[in-house]
């Protein structure tokens, strides 16, 4: 804004002493376009009359297909209305149409409401992308998700790799944790996660929305279409966090982002001056709010869907693969899904909890989940020993996990074992393998000497067709007492 004695310098200097805007704005200290603005209507044009007269002359063929044109798409662009001239024979150019454009085009000014707002009446929600990171070999895409308190102007922000639905969601319990309560009102643009359809005056909103709304006892709203100014301030929001907070901010990832932009919006923007009363802060101005309380119970923002467990034990989700007990394999289980957390659950219980993977086609590896599903495979190649192991046996089951635990090999003790029933009965290989167990040495050669050794004495007093000549030779019996010793001071 300059004084009125330098505007009455400039229009004398021109009008009397007929100076140029150059020298005037020269002579002044002022740049040409304070000048020209000064001067107005007395600015000579930039071209004389005639040649003024000669361009719009061009176009006076031109002016009621022009005219036509733009009643019936007053928003079209000039350069549009010079490719549809051309193809009818026009060879002038677009300016003369630029300026026609100008005087004949309808206004475009609108005059707006200057909404005003109650303390916690409303906030004002939306979602900014901003890029995508690189995440292993693959890039994922980078959103904000922004609500604005209508009254104090308070800003929370979270940034997420998706827009999904249960993004909405996890924005909201987010934001509204960070304010410690929440608006009467939530206003929308017509995102697709939030608003279906608008049915004449009414609006179908999504149901996770609405039961997000139920819980937190708010009133969705949505703006009309194509009328973004009624979220002007979440819209001022976004351009703010570009400008001031992402543009040349270095980070290593989502995390480190998120934690950044923590403390920018407690250090930055609660700090700045109130649009309302330059006096005071955002922050001050919050203190004003009237938010209703949070409920005693958090909501739980996730993701749900039915999964099928492979023949690896593995459940596919998002691209990515995670580890399933193998006892589920073929089971369709059901998965729980946030920005942060997987859940693989039955109907009953949660079986894991997981790290989310944000890069594509990667799968969680989990030693103990390949040991665990090699054990089972051991177990589950020989069927038929470990059946009838099991029929035939008490103890079968319990012998069979101490052979996979020992690496030993299953078939050929369970076949030993079973050689050992025909031999010397049920119930006294029961008693030598529980013996054995009890010892530390369940192999079958371990339970075989057991029944060697018991059984010995009984076995010496069996009946052998003899020659006459070996019958009467005499033998002399010799004590095992010295092997039992022996073998104790082995183990």
């Amino acid at each position: 804004m300059i004084s009125k004695e330098l505007e009455v310098k400039i229009k004398t200097l021109r009008q009397n002493e007929k100076w140029k805007i150059g020298g005037i704005a020269k002579e002044l200290g002022i740049h040409p376009d304070v000048v020209k603005r000064v001067l107005g209507a007395s600015v000579r044009p930039k071209f004389d009359d005639v040649n003024a007269v000669a361009r719009v002359s061009v176009l006076d063929a031109w002016l009621p297909l022009i005219e036509k044109i733009l009643e019936e798409h007053p928003q079209i662009k000039a350069t549009r209305i010079l490719d549809m001239l051309k193809s009818r024979g026009y060879s002038g150019s677009v300016y003369p149409i630029r300026n026609v454009c100008r005087t004949k085009r309808s206004s475009s000014n609108k005059a707006y409401l200057d909404l005003q707002f109650m303390p916690g009446e409303m906030a004002q929600v939306d979602w900014a992308s901003f890029g995508s990171l690189q995440i292993g070999k693959h890039h994922r895409k980078v959103h904000a998700f922004v609500m604005v308190l209508a009254y104090s102007r308070r800003i929370y922000a979270h940034f997420f790799h998706d827009m999904c639905s249960a993004r909405v969601l996890e924005g909201h319990v987010l934001a509204f944790q960070a304010f410690g309560g929440s608006s009467r009102v939530v206003l929308y643009d017509n995102m697709k996660t939030a608003v279906i359809e608008h049915v004449s005056e009414g609006v179908r909103f999504q149901k996770d929305l609405l039961e997000i709304a139920s819980h937190y006892a708010f009133i969705p709203r949505a703006c009309n279409p194509r009328s973004g100014w009624e979220k002007g301030r979440v819209e001022r929001a976004i351009r703010y966090i570009r400008e001031g907070f992402f543009e040349g901010r270095k980070f290593e990832n989502l995390i480190d982002l998120n934690a950044q932009m923590d403390v920018w919006l407690d250090a930055v923007t609660l700090n700045r001056k109130w649009t309302d009363d330059h006096t005071i802060t955002v922050r001050d101005a919050f203190e004003l709010e009237r938010l209703c309380p949070l409920p005693s119970e958090s909501f739980d923002p996730y993701e749900e869907r039915t999964v099928l467990v492979d023949k690896k034990a593995m459940v596919n989700f998002d691209t990515n693969c995670y580890p399933v007990n193998p006892d589920y394999a073929g089971a369709r289980l059901s998965l729980r899904a946030t920005h942060s957390q997987i859940k693989i659950m039955t109907e009953s219980e949660t079986i894991h909890t997981y790290q989310r993977l944000w890069s594509k086609h990667e799968t969680l590896r989990v030693p103990q989940h390949q040991e665990e599903i090699a054990r089972k495979r051991k177990l589950k190649t020989h069927r038929v020993a470990r059946s009838s192991l099991e029929k035939t046996l008490a103890s079968g089951r319990n012998l069979m996990k101490r052979w996979a635990e020992l690496d030993d090999n299953i078939q050929q003790n369970a076949r030993r074992v079973l050689e050992l029933v025909a031999k010397y009965g049920v119930a006294n290989v029961e008693a030598a393998a529980e013996l054995a167990i009890e010892n530390g040495t369940p192999r079958s050669c371990s339970i075989a000497h057991i029944l060697a050794e018991k059984h010995s004495i009984s076995k010496s007093n069996d009946n052998f067709n003899l020659s006459q000549e070996l019958a009467d030779v005499h033998i002399e019996r010799k004590s095992t007492e010295t092997y039992d010793e022996l073998y104790q001071q082995g183990k």
